[in-house]
């Protein structure tokens, strides 16, 4: 019997030119430039996966910058969850939506839900953030 490595079904969106720049989440984040990009290889609206192998520990914060052309950056805050050296990805876990330093805003919520249905296009509002 062949082992398969199952992956839960949830709905994950890809674009070919897609890609995210991220910054380690401190204190002093609007003197450290964001680094990258990387190629984002799908999200869903829990968690993100990106073509490079993060010189980040697994749990490390991270905020995000995610680029897709012909549409307003999305900023999210994430986490990350493991880093895959066989296939040279990594996996950034989407931090939950609320209200404080430690959440995502609900317009960045309103704006990957828009997104992830395919109904995200340049008549959406810049997103507004702190970073």
């Amino acid at each position: 019997m062949e082992e398969q490595k199952e992956r839960r079904y949830i709905d994950r969106k890809t674009w070919p030119e897609a890609v995210v720049f991220y910054r380690r989440n401190t204190r002093v984040n609007f003197i450290r430039p964001f680094q990258g990009p990387v190629r984002l290889i799908d999200i869903s609206k829990s968690a993100m996966r990106v073509r490079a192998e993060l010189a980040f520990a697994r749990n490390t914060d991270l905020q995000l910058k995610i680029c897709i052309p012909g549409n307003p950056a999305i900023f999210l805050k994430g986490r990350v969850s493991s880093i895959d050296h066989e296939n040279q990805h990594s996996i950034i876990h989407v931090l939950p939506f609320g209200y404080g330093d430690g959440y995502n805003s609900f317009h960045a919520k309103s704006i990957l839900e828009l997104m992830l249905n395919e109904n995200f296009n340049n008549s959406l509002p810049l997103a507004k953030s702190n970073y």
